[in-house]
């Protein structure tokens, strides 16, 4: 990333422009965009939560006329994003990100009073000691492992008023963070001018008492921590605004005291699946605009009815534990209807009130939680009423884009949804009595020409008793239902008969799975391009896969689990121009067998996945998918031969997968195609040999391998790999438990290899590194695990350059660590198993220090390995500056 002071000549001429830019904007916004540069380069933030942190810092002018602050601040930032000092993200739509020069100039005219620190890191210690005073808002990227003296320089900045821990992108065995406890103890509460805190990510399980003192506090962020409860000292918090436990899932309660905070803006509560309920009263929180969650209590607590004086609520809010409610004038009390902010409301009722004889109360208690026409998004969960109530469907409310109605299991009738006229995705799940959806779903005998005029996504699933489907076009062939609609899914609808509506014009995608009673469904689809049939009628597939009468159409993607089938394609039959065909999917067909050699007609399939089909045995030897680049066999146990198409040279293979697969011996004869770039060979106990192809052996232009991922897992009769190198575009390798295969060796190693990733796992007659390791200058991982045979690594130790992952686990034969360690600048990951009984130098310093470990432990193995790794956490540590965990 270039800096601002660091430019090349032709982008000089940029930078007056962008701070003219600048220079132009009202006070206000030069505030909110400098605050910007606490970000690092490619951060992407939320609108809404920058629009809180602005608020929190008093950036905004108090607006006149009852406009609520966050409103200015939005205000502000599409101004910014007009002017481009934003723009959206391509990976959100709900994520903003700053362009790297426009993150240099914020940067440079911030004055040094903003700072992330790893811009801190550039400073030289001088220049430090002199800014740090100054910085008045600090943002950091989590680590795994922040101890405390990656901290230390916090005790200097006496007047800072943002800190704030930013994500980072970490692999999945360290997306965990732990914060030392001495830096939530004896280092925060320094900080008596903080506004903003936010350790969202982090592993901690409390807050000190002495979060209470930090009166100034506006903007607390414990987001996806593993908190359990709140101090009481919280409730000193006076002028807290905004306070967020989004996923937090071990949080169990909330203390009482948060009643205090009057000026809360923000309770976001999202994702706190253990908090079961809210003893305090939260209708005394006048000010809130967010409160994602209400819990209902069966005692003296929260109640409905506490809703009402929150006069500003906007965005989402889940009412929960809605069977507790014993009055109905309480809930008719919320006035739901007079919040025009809120656009998405979720009402639920606990999955053991369905158990419960109280299907009239709970139908008055949804009569009366009418909300606004505003609404955008409804779910209603475990309710359990037969019916639900009229203004669920009634036409004036036109925002209506998302409804899910989700396990009303004692409901027996659907309302009449299809007069919502902006209604776009539908999921009606686990409605078990419900027999018969009919006119009443789709407008009750209203003039409605076009029942859901908007409808994009329809899912029926586990609707156990539903036996019949009627559509008003069955009656009426000018009246046109579902005119928009691109997926429809019904799934586990094992009593459903008849035949599905005849005409979806728009139709994209269709899945039907576990509905066997299903009729043949001829449909007017002319849309369709991937089809999903499982554990269904063979006869629905073939009535959907025929010939449409108005011509022939594209038909991607197909995939089948019918229990029954045994071809895709018999002679005579005419189906949806199967020539086009690119993916298809087999999965749980025991009778399957491939086609034969004169009747493969899949001549643009590009992606095949067979799995758990136990009859395959063989596929045709010649004309077998010219085009095909995918190929994914799995669980077959039949199969004995691949097609040997896959190993010529014109062939287009990509990506090969084989898995479990026991009766697989060995490859067609030939050669793999240059064309390869993935080969994945897991679980085949038979498989004695590799592919010729697979190693390089010349280096002529025709024969040049673009292999990039080799993964072999599990294949214990291989005992060697072809002859030749690995190829040098190899950047991933995996070997694991393949017990008798030989050990690396230099001549298998090209010098100029791209390999990236190593890991050898359960490899028992491997003795040795290859020498040439250190050549390998790509390598950023290196994976060494249960080889009980290792005994050493190369003479000249390990010098890699760009190594960040180190992992040596159960080798027990293993007499040394690789020396030069010390000399792996990049190594951030350490991982040393202390079961390596044979290890007797380090060398990671002198063997002075080994031989007086031997002369303080003794034979004592416990000691030593314990004295050992003190000895080695302690010399990495200090010598390896970027070592993020040991």
């Amino acid at each position: 990333m270039s800096k601002i002071w660091d430019l090349p000549e032709e982008k000089i001429d940029i930078m007056p422009a962008l701070r003219l830019s600048y220079l132009h904007l009202p006070s206000h916004l030069k505030r909110c965009f400098v605050y910007c540069a606490i970000f690092p380069k490619d951060y992407e933030f939320d609108k809404d939560e920058l629009v809180q942190l602005w608020v929190a810092e008093g950036f905004l002018q108090q607006p006149k006329g009852g406009t609520q602050m966050e409103d200015l601040g939005l205000k502000c930032f599409n101004e910014l994003l007009s002017r481009s000092f934003f723009q959206q993200s391509n990976s959100s739509q709900t994520r903003f990100v700053m362009h790297d020069l426009i993150n240099d100039l914020a940067k440079s005219v911030s004055r040094e009073i903003c700072f992330n620190f790893e811009d801190m890191d550039m400073l030289k210690s001088d220049e430090l000691c002199r800014a740090v005073e100054k910085f008045r808002y600090l943002a950091f990227t989590r680590e795994q492992y922040d101890i405390t003296k990656r901290f230390e320089v916090l005790c200097r900045m006496k007047k800072l008023r943002t800190l704030i821990a930013l994500p980072t992108c970490m692999p999945t065995w360290a997306a965990c963070c732990y914060l030392s406890g001495d830096v939530l103890q004896n280092m925060l509460h320094r900080l008596r001018c903080l506004r903003v805190l936010s350790l969202s990510g982090y592993s901690i399980t409390e807050l000190p008492h002495s979060i209470g003192d930090f009166k100034q506090l506006r903007y607390l962020n414990l987001s996806r921590s593993r908190i359990k409860q709140l101090p009481q000292s919280v409730g000193f918090l006076l002028n807290l605004q905004t306070l967020k436990l989004q996923g937090c899932e071990e949080l169990t309660k909330l203390p009482p005291v948060i009643q205090n905070l009057v000026r809360l803006h923000v309770l976001d509560l999202t994702g706190t699946s253990n908090l079961q309920e809210m003893p305090f009263k939260v209708g005394n929180l006048k000010n809130l605009q967010i409160l994602s969650k209400l819990i209902v209590d069966k005692g003296i607590g929260s109640a409905v009815s506490e809703l009402r004086g929150l006069l500003h609520l906007r965005g989402e809010l889940s009412i929960l534990g809605l069977e507790n409610v014993t009055d109905f004038q309480d809930v008719s009390n919320a006035y739901l209807k007079d919040k025009d902010g809120l656009t998405e409301l979720n009402l639920q009722w606990s999955d053991e009130s369905l158990n419960s004889q109280n299907e009239e109360g709970q139908m008055h208690v949804l009569e009366r939680l009418l909300p606004h026409k505003n609404l955008e998004k409804l779910r209603i969960r475990f309710y359990g009423g037969r019916m639900f109530p009229s203004w669920l469907g009634d036409p004036s409310s036109t925002n209506i884009a998302f409804l899910e109605l989700y396990n009303c299991r004692r409901s027996t009738s659907l309302p009449s949804l299809g007069r919502l006229p902006s209604l776009k995705k539908l999921s009606i799940i686990g409605m078990y009595r419900l027999q018969k959806v009919d006119a009443m779903f789709y407008g009750h005998g209203s003039p409605c020409i076009k029942p859901f005029p908007s409808l994009e996504f329809l899912r029926f699933k586990d609707m156990l008793e539903w036996t019949y489907w009627s559509s008003p076009s069955q009656a009426n062939e000018d009246l046109e239902e579902f005119p928009c609609l691109r997926e429809l899914v019904v799934e586990n609808c094992p009593n459903l008969g008849g035949m599905l509506p005849p005409r979806f014009l728009s139709l994209v995608k269709l899945v039907i799975k576990r509905c066997p009673n299903l009729k043949a469904s001829p449909m007017n689809s002319p849309s369709l391009n991937e089809l999903n049939v499982e554990d269904s009628n063979e006869e629905l597939r073939g009535s959907i896969l025929q010939y449409p009468q108005n011509g022939a159409v594209q038909f991607p993607g197909f995939s089948s689990n019918c229990i029954g089938l045994k071809s895709l394609w018999k002679k005579g039959a005419i189906l949806w121009n199967i020539a086009a065909l690119e993916r298809l999917k087999i999965k749980g067909c025991s009778q399957f067998v491939p086609l034969a050699e004169n009747e493969c007609v899949f001549t643009s399939l590009k992606d095949l996945q067979i799995e758990a089909c136990p009859n395959l045995a063989c596929f045709p030897q010649t004309g077998f998918l010219p085009k095909l680049k995918h190929l994914k066999l799995k669980d077959c146990r039949g199969l004995k031969s691949l097609p040997s198409t896959i190993m010529i040279h014109n062939c287009p293979l990509e990506e090969l997968e084989i898995e479990s697969c026991p009766a697989l011996t060995c490859f067609p004869s030939g050669r793999l195609p240059t064309t390869l770039r993935r080969l994945k060979i897991r679980f085949c106990q038979a498989l004695i040999s590799l592919p010729k192809g697979l190693m390089q052996t010349d280096n002529s232009s025709s024969s040049i391998s673009h292999l990039e991922n080799l993964e072999i897992i599990d294949c214990p009769s291989l005992i060697s790999f072809p002859k030749g190198k690995f190829p040098s575009s190899l950047k991933i390798l995996k070997i694991w438990k393949i017990f008798h295969l030989e050990s690396l060796s230099d001549w298998m190693l090209p010098k100029n290899s791209s390999l990236e990733f190593i890991s050898i796992i359960d490899c028992t007659t491997m003795e040795s590194m290859p020498e040439c390791l250190n050549s390998l200058t790509h390598l950023t991982e290196l994976n060494l695990q249960s080889c009980p045979a290792l005994k050493c690594f190369p003479e000249m130790g390990l010098q890699l350059p760009n190594l960040r992952k180190f992992e040596v686990c159960e080798c027990s034969s293993l007499r040394s660590l690789p020396s030069q360690m010390l000399r792996l600048t990049s190594l951030q990951y350490l991982t040393i198993s202390w079961k390596i009984k044979k290890l007797i130098e380090l060398n990671l310093q002198s063997r002075r220090l080994v031989r007086t470990l031997k002369n303080k432990c003794g034979d004592d193995g416990k000691k030593w390995s314990r004295e050992v790794k003190n000895m080695v956490v302690g010399i990495i540590s200090e010598r390896i500056p970027r070592l993020k965990r040991f």
